[in-house]
């Protein structure tokens, strides 16, 4: 019989707010959109998602996202909830990730798409 192989595991949980000077209208048409999406994200097609690297499971996520009404603005709140397996992965790197990705977010709204 084979025997198991150990794995380690970290869980992390981290927020993201930004504020986005577009109506949340125009937020949730960049986030649910399907060819608006594609024109600024660039990590996949879910919010809830597996990483993988030459067949090693590095980690798996749960995004959830709230938009708030601030007037003529959009308050963004990102939290994401991960585990990260052998220290193949880190919270921080996946963080910084989602930060690149909210900026380009950003360039999307700033382009008035």
């Amino acid at each position: 019989m084979k025997e198991a192989t150990k794995h380690s595991q970290a869980h992390a949980t981290f927020a993201i707010e930004r504020t986005y000077p577009v109506p949340v209208a125009a937020v949730w048409h960049a986030l649910s959109d399907g060819a608006a999406r594609e024109a600024w994200f660039t990590a996949g097609d879910a919010f809830t998602y597996d990483m993988w690297v030459d067949d090693q499971h590095l980690s798996t996520s749960l995004t959830t996202i709230a938009l708030e009404d601030d007037g003529d603005r959009t308050l963004l709140t990102y939290v994401e909830q991960g585990v990260h397996f052998d220290g193949l992965d880190s919270p921080e790197g996946r963080e910084e990730g989602a930060k690149g990705l909210l900026d380009q977010l950003g360039t999307y709204l700033a382009r008035g798409r």
